[in-house]
């Protein structure tokens, strides 16, 4: 959706075309679109936040990585960040991981955000079978290509897109919240 606020100003606001939240309705199992990662920070205390779009069922997982996608596979040698809400969690929620196991999130060692460049993708179920969510990039000029070539950029999974508003690229500095 695209309006203009009261200075003049362009506002773009994606919105996930089957916008599932209804009042009171929640779910464990998420779709493309259902999330979206609004802080990504590459700094000290470096962590980022998302948003669920739709109300989450107690105990529903998702995961984070900073492993990058390249041909259907994962980049091996980076980390997952691992979020099992503690309880019935309302649309919209702010869910924020910053470097420490708290507030239902756990992560193991190699998850480390490169101030350089890095891509964070979300998403539900097995490794080697995942359904993906959202993803964003920052701190360089082109994080999504066609095949992961290293630590800082991924390939774009399928399911995911630019037209569909679940693949971000910020740009060029290190650290975004939008």
């Amino acid at each position: 959706l695209a309006a203009a606020n009261a200075t003049g100003y362009r506002l773009d606001v994606a919105t996930n075309s089957a916008f599932r939240h209804t009042m009171g309705k929640r779910t464990a199992t998420l779709a493309a679109g259902d999330l979206v990662i609004v802080t990504a920070n590459a700094d000290t205390t470096e962590g980022f936040d998302a948003v669920p779009l739709v109300d989450l069922d107690a105990g529903t997982v998702i995961y984070f990585t900073d492993n990058g996608w390249s041909n259907g596979v994962w980049r091996a040698g980076e980390g997952t960040v691992t979020y099992t809400a503690p309880g019935a969690v309302a649309a919209g929620t702010v869910l924020s991981y910053r470097s420490a196991t708290a507030n239902g999130f756990t992560a193991n060692a190699n998850f480390n955000l490169a101030s350089g460049g890095d891509t964070i993708l979300a998403y539900q179920g097995p490794t080697n079978s995942p359904t993906f969510l959202f993803g964003v990039g920052w701190a360089m000029a082109t994080p999504w290509i066609a095949a992961s070539t290293n630590s800082n950029n991924s390939g774009i999974p399928a399911g995911l897109s630019v037209e569909t508003y679940t693949i971000v690229s910020c740009g060029t500095s290190d650290n975004y919240q939008y």
